[in-house]
């Protein structure tokens, strides 16, 4: 009985020692002072950056997810979900902090950017530079570094301010369609990265269309913008940007389509498992580069009177594919290399990996030599099936 006692009196008197050790701690507990509740912020899904055109100032566009009341019908039909949309407001300022701040007295909440998605650089805005655009963005602590970034044709704003066709707001029409590399995908980022560096990029090109019938107007991207130095220099089709995300190792599938001999003949693959580098090479004062890709394909389309069963027929048309693909790059990097002197193929990084002593004295000049780099293909397609049928059913 004294033993058990003594046990009881030990333990609360170590559970007492206990408790005065941990209460100075409480009053470090600062708790939720400094709490932001979702229903007092304006969250930003997206950003258009523009010119001012009554000042040389900006004009910052924040499309602002607004969520709705929750409606007893949708459709005719009893719901209890809730129903998004998105409003685009609009506010001109000196740079991006003053401009976010006039935006700000708009709004009775407070902005938070941090769920920004997309941002769009207005044309004007993008030839007369956007180097002091990129500094905020990547100084501020609000918006991501994976956010997407695009070069608008036209206005930022009116963009922004299109209506969807399929997901929720433009700017999530817009992210989905990076996501399927169908054309560029660059992060903020790997603008900034590039932009430190003072090397060109390629940015995605936004443009407007409308569908059929009940006419609706939407945003998709579709060729891309250069940019030198900050500054948008040219822009490039479609096709180009193809050309240029062969060389850049960015594609990653598509469809290709030549023409045949014969008028009104034509064949169609379905790529996959495309990649691609960029070998450089330095001999003597001669600098080369040598765009080594490769890619399977299945016939998708045959329009001919070729025979996809016949080993020599799929022998030729994997030449005829090797070249289309070698004349897509070339259309890119023609002006890349002689119109605009623009390195958005990362040809200098190439050869700072490999030869840095030689590409560090020719830094300064580089401009001059990346015009002069010697260019080589090596371009291998495999069509690994050639379809169900073997020779087209219209002819």
């Amino acid at each position: 009985m004294m033993r058990a006692s003594v046990n009881r009196a030990g333990w609360r008197s170590g559970a007492y020692r206990s408790f005065l050790a941990a209460l100075p701690l409480v009053l470090l507990l600062t708790g939720c002072w400094d709490r932001r509740e979702v229903n007092d912020l304006a969250v930003v899904s997206a950003i258009g950056l523009d010119t001012d055109p009554n000042s040389r100032g900006i004009v910052i566009s924040a499309q602002i997810f607004v969520p709705t009341p929750p409606s007893s019908t949708i459709g005719g039909a009893q719901g209890g979900g809730q129903m998004n949309s998105n409003v685009v407001v609009a506010a001109p300022g000196m740079d991006i902090a003053d401009a976010s701040q006039k935006l700000q007295e708009k709004l009775s909440r407070q902005l938070f950017w941090g769920h920004t998605k997309i941002i769009v650089f207005g044309e004007k805005l993008a030839r007369r530079g956007i180097n002091d655009m990129i500094d905020y963005l990547g100084r501020h602590p609000g918006p991501r570094e994976r956010a997407l970034v695009f070069v608008s044709e036209g206005k930022a704003a009116e963009k922004l301010g299109l209506g969807p066709l399929i997901e929720s707001s433009s700017s999530e029409n817009l992210r989905e369609m990076a996501i399927l590399r169908t054309g560029l995908h660059v992060t903020l980022l790997k603008l900034e990265r590039e932009s430190s560096r003072k090397e060109a990029i390629a940015l995605p090109l936004v443009k407007s269309f409308e569908t059929i019938g009940k006419v609706q107007t939407s945003v998709f991207p579709q060729g891309s913008a250069i940019l030198k130095k900050g500054k948008m220099v040219g822009r490039i089709d479609d096709s180009e940007t193809r050309g240029l995300m062969w060389a850049t190792n960015a594609i990653r599938n598509g469809t290709l389509t030549i023409h045949l001999d014969k008028p009104g003949e034509m064949v169609s693959v379905s790529l996959y498992q495309c990649k691609s580098e960029l070998i450089p090479s330095i001999r003597g004062d001669e600098w080369g580069i040598r765009i080594r890709a490769s890619a399977e394909g299945n016939v998708v389309e045959n329009i001919s009177s070729l025979d996809m069963m016949d080993e020599k027929t799929i022998l030729m048309l994997e030449k005829k594919f090797e070249a289309a693909i070698r004349k897509r790059i070339q259309s890119v990097l023609n002006p890349l290399q002689k119109q605009w002197k623009a390195d958005a193929a990362g040809f200098g990084q190439a050869f700072h990996r490999k030869y840095p002593k030689p590409y560090e004295q020719a830094a300064a000049d580089w401009d001059e030599r990346y015009a002069q780099v010697r260019v080589s293909y090596d371009v291998h397609l495999l069509i690994s099936r050639s379809g169900f049928t073997d020779k087209s059913l219209s002819r």
